[in-house]
C-alpha cells in the first residue's frame, strides 16, 4: 500500500482556480496528517498491511489501542489528543467500508476536539480542519458521489470563533473537502455572509469563480447539487437572481431541476413534499423570468403554477407564516408595476383585498410594498402617506415620520416638527383608505419608508428651487441621522439598512448637483457610532455612488473614502472600481489605472460599461476571459454608444421607479387576472 496521505491542496477544484486566488486564501496549516507507512511502523513486526481488505483480519483495533500511549503519565494533554487522533487515523485506514461506525468515528473525533480544553482558537480550528482534511482523503469515493456531513455543533463552533475576514479561506476550505453546505444553519450563516460580500466573495460562494473555463462548468454544476440541499439551491438562485447575475443562470436552474427529481416520493406524504418542491422550483423560475424580462414564459409560468396548486390541493398550504400563493401572486404584481400597467394592478389588489390571503402579514407586507411603490409614478407623497397610514399602525408611524421631519415637508411644505398635541389633531383628520383586512397593525417598515422618500424628493426637486431642495435634502438628512441616533435600537432593522442613505446621495449628487456636499454626507454619516453596525444592504453601494466621476474631490479625499470602506469593511464593486480607473485617465496616471482595473480583473467582475471598456481598448489592456466580445463590435461599429446616465446608473431598481417596460398584451393580463380569481374562489 504506498499511498501516502499527506496535507496538500493540489486536485481538480484547485486546477479551476486562477492562482491569485490563492494568495486571497491563504492557507490553513495543519496537524500534519500521518503517512499510511508510519502507521504501519505502529505495529508489531508480524502484522503486515498488505491491503486495505485484509487489513481487518491480520490484527484488530483493540492490539493498537494497548500499544498507543494516551495515558497522561505519556505526555501533555495535547500530545495525547495527538496521539488518539493518530489512533483514529489507524482505525480508519483498517475499515474497509465507509459507513455508520466510520461516521461515528468521524464524528466523535470532531466533538473531541470541540471539547479539548488546552487548545487555542486557532490550534483548535486546525486540528478540525486537520481531521475533515483526513476524512477527505481517506475515502475520496464517499467525497465524489455524497459529500460529508459535518455536526451542527461543529459548524456553530466555527461560526463563532472564525474571524469575520476569514470567511472565504473557511468557506473555500470547505468547498474543497466536499462538506454538505446546506445542512446547517450555521454553515447556512457563512453562505448569507459571503452573498452579501464582496465580488471575489459572492463567486466563491456560487461557485462562479470556478466556471470561468467552460470545461469545467459540468463538474462544478455537480458539486453544486451534491453540496447543497434543494431548499439551499433555491436560495442561491434567488441570490443570483436579485443581482441579475444571469451569466450562468441556466446552469443553476438546470441543477435545481436535477435536485427536484433526484428524491423519489411514494407515500401520500411524499407526494405532496415532492408537489411543494416543484412550486418551489417554479418560483424561482419565475422570479428569473421576472428580472430577465422574459414576459411571455412568466405569463405561461405563472398560470400553470396557479393551476397546478389548485388541482394539486395545495392550496390551503401553509409554511410558517407564509401562504403558497404569497411568491407567484407578489411576482405577478411586480410585474404589473413595472410595466405600468396602473389598472390592471389595481384591479388585482381589489380582488385579493377581500380573500382569506389577507389573514397572512407577511402576503399584506408584499402587497403593500408593491402598492406603494406604485405611486411613485403620480410623485404625490400626501398619497403614499395616506396608504401608509392606512395600512400600518397610525400613531406609532405618525410619529416616526414626525421625528424625521417628513410630516413637516409633506403637509407644512416646510421644516417643522409637531408637538404630539398638534400631531394627534392632524391625525384626526386622516381617514382610513383601506378595509381593515388590509392592515398590518405595525409601524412603517423600511422598504415602504424608502419609498416614501422617493415620493417626496421626486415631488421637491421639481416643485422647489434649487437652494430650497437642497435645504430640504440636508434637513431631512440631519433628522433621519439624529433618529438613527436616538430611536433606531427601538426598531429591528433600522440601523443595519443603506437603502434610504443611498436616496439622499443620489438626490444631492443628481438632482441638486452637489457632487462635494454628496462627498462630506457620506463621511458625515459613517463617523457616526451607529455606521460600525451599517452592512450593505441594496444593490449599490453608496460609496459608489460619490465616487463615480466626482472630480469635485481630489485624490487625497478618494484615499479617504476608501480608509472609511476598510474600517466599515465596505467591499469594493464594480463601479467604485470603474470610477477609480476612470478617475486615474483623467489624471493621465495610466499606473494608477491599471491598478484598478487588475481589481476588477482580480475580482472577476462581468465588463459591460462602454466608458470603460473604451479605455481598455484605448489602452491596449487585456479582456477578462469572461468578456462579452460583442460589446467590443458594437463600440467600434457606432462610437456614440456611451454608458447609461450616471443618475439611472445609480439607481437602484428595488427603490427606485424602473424604467423598462414589459412588453405583454391586453389579452396576457386578462388571463393571469382571471387566473387569480378563479384560484381565489377555490380558497378556503
Amino acid at each position: 500500500m504506498a499511498k501516502c496521505i499527506c496535507r496538500s491542496y493540489p486536485g481538480s477544484l484547485a486546477q479551476m482556480v486562477n492562482p491569485l486566488l490563492y494568495k486571497h486564501v491563504g492557507s490553513a496549516s495543519t496537524y500534519q496528517i500521518l503517512p499510511i507507512v508510519s502507521l504501519r511502523s505502529l505495529s508489531t513486526g508480524g502484522f503486515l498491511l498488505e491491503s486495505e481488505k485484509d487489513c481487518l483480519k491480520a490484527m484488530q483495533i483493540r492490539d493498537f489501542e494497548r500499544l498507543m500511549p494516551y495515558s497522561s503519565k505519556h505526555g501533555s494533554s495535547k500530545n495525547v489528543q495527538k496521539r488518539l487522533y493518530e489512533l483514529r487515523q489507524l482505525k480508519t485506514v483498517l475499515c474497509e467500508t465507509f459507513g455508520v461506525t466510520e461516521y461515528a468515528s468521524f464524528f466523535e473525533s470532531l466533538r473531541n476536539a470541540l471539547r479539548s480544553k488546552d487548545l487555542s482558537k486557532p490550534e483548535k480550528r486546525k486540528l478540525l480542519y486537520d481531521i475533515i482534511l483526513h476524512q477527505h482523503e481517506l475515502y475520496p469515493k464517499v467525497a465524489r458521489n455524497n459529500g460529508f456531513y459535518i455536526p451542527d455543533d461543529v459548524h456553530k463552533w466555527f461560526w463563532y470563533n472564525i474571524p469575520k475576514s476569514e470567511s472565504f479561506n473557511h468557506y473555500f476550505f470547505l468547498l474543497r473537502n466536499d462538506v454538505l453546505l446546506s445542512t446547517s444553519t450555521s454553515c447556512t450563516n457563512f453562505t448569507n455572509r459571503l452573498m452579501k460580500g464582496s465580488e471575489m466573495e459572492r463567486q466563491l460562494v456560487t461557485f462562479q469563480v470556478f466556471l470561468h473555463d467552460e470545461n469545467n462548468i459540468t463538474p462544478i454544476m455537480e458539486k453544486v447539487v451534491k453540496l447543497h440541499t434543494f431548499d439551499g439551491l433555491v436560495v442561491l438562485v434567488n441570490g443570483l437572481t436579485k443581482g441579475k447575475d444571469f451569466k450562468f443562470i441556466k446552469s443553476y436552474i438546470q441543477a435545481l431541476l436535477q435536485k427536484l427529481e433526484q428524491d423519489s416520493y411514494s407515500d401520500k406524504e411524499g407526494t405532496k413534499k415532492k408537489s411543494l418542491r416543484y412550486v418551489k422550483f417554479n418560483n424561482a423560475l419565475l422570479y428569473y423570468l421576472l428580472k430577465s424580462g422574459n414576459v411571455e414564459l412568466f405569463i405561461k409560468t405563472f398560470q400553470d403554477e396557479l393551476k397546478f396548486i389548485t388541482v394539486s390541493g395545495l392550496l390551503n398550504h401553509i409554511d410558517g407564516n407564509e401562504h403558497i400563493l404569497n411568491f407567484p401572486i407578489h411576482h405577478y404584481l411586480n410585474l404589473l408595476r413595472i410595466s405600468k400597467r396602473q389598472e390592471e394592478f389595481f384591479n388585482v389588489i381589489s380582488c385579493l383585498q377581500s380573500s382569506s390571503l389577507m389573514r397572512y402579514k407577511l402576503f399584506k407586507k408584499f402587497l403593500m410594498g408593491e402598492l406603494i411603490a406604485s405611486f411613485q409614478a403620480f410623485r404625490d407623497p400626501k398619497l403614499v402617506c395616506k396608504y401608509l397610514l392606512s395600512s400600518y399602525s397610525s400613531k406609532p408611524s405618525a410619529e416616526i415620520l414626525n421625528e424625521l421631519g417628513i410630516w413637516g415637508w409633506v403637509y407644512h411644505s416646510k421644516s417643522r416638527t409637531l408637538t404630539t398635541s398638534e400631531l394627534t389633531k392632524e391625525l384626526e383628520h386622516h381617514s382610513n383608505l383601506l378595509p381593515k383586512t388590509m392592515r398590518i397593525g405595525s409601524p412603517v417598515s423600511i422598504p415602504v419608508l424608502t419609498e416614501l422618500y422617493i415620493s417626496l424628493l421626486s415631488s421637491n426637486s421639481v416643485s422647489l428651487e434649487r437652494d430650497q431642495f437642497k435645504d430640504c435634502l440636508l434637513d431631512l438628512y440631519y433628522k433621519y441621522k439624529t433618529f438613527l441616533s436616538k430611536e433606531a435600537g427601538k426598531y429591528r432593522y433600522w440601523r443595519n439598512d443603506t437603502g434610504i442613505l443611498n436616496v439622499f446621495l443620489n438626490y444631492i449628487r443628481f438632482h441638486a448637483r452637489e457632487p462635494r456636499l454628496a462627498y462630506d454626507i457620506l463621511l458625515d454619516f459613517y463617523s457616526m457610532p451607529f455606521a460600525k453596525k451599517i452592512s450593505l444592504t441594496t444593490k449599490i453601494c453608496p460609496f459608489s455612488i460619490v465616487a463615480y466621476k466626482n472630480h469635485d474631490i481630489a485624490q487625497a479625499e478618494l484615499s479617504e473614502l476608501l480608509q472609511v470602506m476598510h474600517r466599515n469593511r465596505i467591499p469594493l464593486t464594480f463601479k467604485f472600481c470603474s470610477a477609480m480607473v476612470m478617475h486615474y485617465i483623467k489624471l493621465r496616471d495610466e499606473k494608477g489605472a491599471r491598478s484598478w482595473y487588475n481589481k476588477i480583473l482580480y475580482g472577476g467582475f462581468e465588463i459591460k460599461h462602454m466608458a470603460l471598456i473604451q479605455i481598455i481598448k484605448d489602452q491596449g489592456w487585456p479582456f477578462p476571459k469572461n468578456f462579452d466580445q460583442t460589446l467590443l463590435a458594437q463600440l467600434i461599429g457606432n462610437s456614440s454608444i456611451g454608458e447609461p446616465a450616471d443618475s439611472i446608473l445609480f439607481t437602484d431598481e428595488e427603490m427606485f421607479q424602473e424604467s423598462n417596460e414589459a412588453d405583454f398584451s391586453d389579452e396576457d393580463v386578462d388571463k393571469c387576472t382571471n387566473t387569480i380569481k378563479q384560484t381565489l374562489k377555490c380558497l378556503n
